[in-house]
């Protein structure tokens, strides 16, 4: 039998390096919110029993009506945001029913069904995606600002999103890293470093980028039109 699955969408940052006017996953690529890919992308996948997702404060009604719209054969969760990031992962993982979850964010809307199928034929139950970083890297003394290293890029891997976790693993870790007050900026590696449950690297893909900058848009835009 086939585990369900939940789709946890992090949609609560307000993108302020982004510089819009607004949250950045409601600016309009080819005319659709960029939250609407993630939305249809769970919707039309199968193995997804439903969607999670949370919004900055005062958006929450907009993106009721996105979900609504655009991800109508899934039940839908709208939950507030947490102060940080981690604290937002923990709050959607919680109201998971899925025994595994599929972590994602609105910022990256070039997700694709090939991305949720390779996780989901994972055998391990923890698995991401990584990209290895085409470019070379140093390390710097950042007391002189003098180089102080090379960094192999075969050493050197980039982590994207989506990610997928048993969520009883997920939530042990996310608890025992409150518990021992520590920060993370990702899960791959607060879920090895807080419990040391393995997560399989699985590798990435090239156009799976995260929008940041403002010129982000414009790239994300044409290669959704390809």
């Amino acid at each position: 039998m086939q585990k369900q699955v939940s789709f946890l969408l992090l949609s609560g940052g307000i993108g302020s390096r982004s510089r819009h006017y607004e949250p950045k996953q409601f600016y309009k690529i080819n005319g659709l919110e960029m939250l609407c890919y993630s939305l249809m992308l769970a919707n039309a996948h199968e193995r997804i029993t439903e969607i999670i997702t949370n919004a900055p404060a005062g958006f929450e009604e907009r993106t009721r009506v996105l979900c609504e719209k655009y991800a109508p054969a899934k039940s839908a969760k709208i939950l507030q945001c947490g102060d940080t990031r981690q604290e937002s992962v923990r709050i959607l993982a919680s109201a998971a029913q899925g025994d595994a979850v599929i972590l994602h964010e609105a910022a990256r809307p070039m997700i694709s069904r090939a991305m949720i199928d390779e996780l989901l034929a994972s055998k391990e139950p923890n698995a991401g995606l990584f990209s290895a970083v085409p470019f070379s890297m140093c390390s710097v003394d950042l007391d002189t600002g003098m180089v102080a290293r090379d960094v192999p890029r075969k050493d050197v891997f980039n982590i994207q999103l989506p990610q997928k976790f048993d969520r009883s693993t997920l939530l042990s870790a996310h608890q025992a890293a409150a518990d021992a007050g520590r920060e993370f900026t990702e899960d791959a590696i607060l879920v090895k470093e807080m419990t040391g449950a393995n997560v399989r690297a699985i590798a990435g893909h090239g156009q799976n980028i995260k929008v940041t900058s403002p010129e982000d848009f414009g790239l994300v835009e044409k290669l959704l039109q390809n």
